[in-house]
């Protein structure tokens, strides 16, 4: 199924230039897990402040806010995409932390749900702090950040989970008063240590970044650790939305994952390019007839057909100038147009695009030139599938059709005829071919109508095509994912399709260079080394 992507971290700055110019992706090995613990791709503890500052309506403000961020259809889609789920906890914390709720795994919408419902049914205060939770009395009122980062760090390294990315949430309205400042830092350090990263949550109602600094200060760090400054409980929704998004994708400075196919839906949408030629064309409304190894078995570094004859014709082409017009926009020669078809799910689980009137720019472009229907054009499709073994694939149609997988040509129905069919077994063609289970490979598909009566269209695969409407060469599943919105803007990462995969480069400022490259990643024109707020996006812009 394909409601995960593939994650791959990468941390090794070293090869992150390489990466950017798209030639190389490294996954990191997940550590090796304990006996008995079980992988997951985060683990996350969230750090709630509920001291004596907090009063009985901030305090439902503040839980509210978390669960109501746990609803949320992003923070949903985000959780449901990692590879091996969420754990999760909550502690309270004031002078004293009080125990966590327990460790749970989020995989599921049903799960993310009902950690939610869970955050609804906690205790919650009456008229005073004293009734916020059954351990009141212990934890007391005062704020000891520091004896809560240590339990929290505490928790996640002594829990039954080995997560990829570790991080511990803290959210208050102070600053320390039970203990030295120092010893803040000495519990973040240590939990930087164990490869924990701590992110704040200050909740700054004034906007005078008392709080906030406090927390850039001395609560948050580790590897891109931020502070998501809420200006007040009342937005406290949106800034845990946005801290949650950021926590699970900017842990990730550039990640990949595989070339997305649309199999799992009713149907599968690929781009395709139609060109229209008058019908004076030497090689259109010519000659009829078969007219095999019209082009070379194997295909151009362009992805185009290279015409076999350089110095000669064929039965019913005129040369290598006319031919290399056919896939080609050439002004004054053809006109050209984008033409997705949409191939359906059969009862065989087949995939099926079928038009025995197949004529998609009638009354388009160059026109009919008096007839009922245009009949002079080409028709190209370039996609990827991931070879699992068992493809088919089958075409009836006519005019001139070529099929290429992985650059190499295995249909040739070349000619001026009437409706002809091929048919390809991809595994028995496989070791020609150069494909191994579980690689991606081009797939490569080039028509031809060149003659009036008709024109047949009927393309039938099992192939796990790739599913680009836009034919951009991204994933149509990868163009719609929340890949996180730092600043609400829409922000969309800068994704690079690179072979048979995805590479997703995180860019917080959406200014086209990546975060890792670059030195003011919230765009404020001050350098992250010398800004005060490096790397925050607030509600306060």
């Amino acid at each position: 199924m394909l409601n995960r992507f593939n994650f791959k971290k990468v941390i090794s700055r070293g090869l992150l230039p390489l990466m950017g110019l798209g030639l190389l992706t490294v996954p990191t090995p997940r550590p090796a897990a304990a006996s008995g613990e079980t992988p997951v791709s985060v683990e996350l503890m969230l750090s709630v402040d509920i001291s004596g500052s907090v009063d009985s309506s901030e305090y439902n403000l503040q839980m509210d806010g978390y669960a109501a961020a746990f609803r949320d259809d992003e923070v949903i889609a985000a959780i449901e995409r990692l590879p091996d789920g969420m754990a999760i906890s909550l502690q309270f914390w004031a002078k004293k932390p009080a125990p966590d709720i327990g460790w749970r795994v989020l995989n599921t919408r049903a799960d993310i749900l009902a950690f939610a419902d869970e955050l609804d049914a906690l205790p919650r205060p009456s008229s005073s702090t004293s009734a916020v939770s059954p351990w009141s009395g212990r934890i007391q009122g005062w704020t000891g950040i520091a004896n809560g980062l240590e339990a929290a760090t505490t928790s996640i390294l002594e829990n039954a989970y080995a997560g990829e990315v570790l991080v511990i949430d803290v959210s208050g309205d102070g600053r320390e008063n039970v203990r030295n400042w120092s010893l803040i830092r000495d519990a973040r350090d240590n939990a930087v240590a164990n490869n924990i990263t701590v992110n704040g949550l200050p909740i700054d109602p004034s906007n005078n970044q008392y709080v906030a600094n406090h927390y850039r200060d001395y609560v948050i760090g580790g590897t891109d650790s931020f502070a998501e400054v809420a200006y007040g409980f009342d937005n406290f929704t949106e800034a845990v939305k946005t801290k949650l998004q950021r926590e699970i994708f900017d842990t990730y400075d550039e990640f990949t994952v595989p070339i997305m196919s649309c199999q799992v839906t009713d149907s599968v949408t690929v781009a395709g390019t139609v060109r229209d030629f008058s019908d004076s064309h030497p090689d259109f409304q010519y000659r009829i007839g078969d007219d095999r190894n019209m082009v070379t078995t194997n295909l151009g570094v362009d992805r185009k057909p290279i015409y076999a004859h350089p110095d000669g014709s064929t039965r019913t082409t005129n040369g290598k100038e006319y031919f290399d017009q056919w896939y080609r926009d050439i002004n004054g020669v053809n006109e050209s147009m984008d033409y997705p078809i949409t191939l359906t799910k059969q009862a065989n689980d087949n995939f099926r695009y079928e038009n025995t009137s197949f004529f998609p720019i009638d009354n388009q472009m160059m026109g009919n030139e008096g007839r009922n229907h245009n009949f002079h054009f080409t028709y190209e499709i370039h996609s990827q599938f991931t070879y699992e073994g068992g493809e088919v694939l089958n075409f009836s149609g006519d005019d001139d059709v070529w099929v290429y997988i992985n650059g190499q040509r295995v249909i040739d129905l070349g000619g001026v005829h009437g409706r002809q069919n091929a048919s390809v077994n991809v595994d028995a063609v496989a070791a020609q071919l150069g494909l191994e289970i579980g690689q991606t490979y081009d797939f490569d598909f080039f028509f031809a109508e060149r003659h009036t009566t008709q024109s047949n269209f009927v393309l039938e695969t099992s192939m796990n095509l790739l599913c680009d409407s836009d034919g951009n060469g991204i994933s149509d599943l990868v163009e719609s994912a929340p890949f996180g919105d730092p600043d609400g803007d829409g922000f969309v990462p800068i994704v690079t399709p690179i072979g048979g995969e995805e590479v997703i480069t995180q860019d917080i400022d959406e200014d086209g260079v990546p975060n890792w490259q670059d030195p003011d990643n919230d765009d404020d024109g001050f350098p992250d080394n010398e800004d005060p707020r490096p790397y925050i996006f607030d509600y306060a812009d």
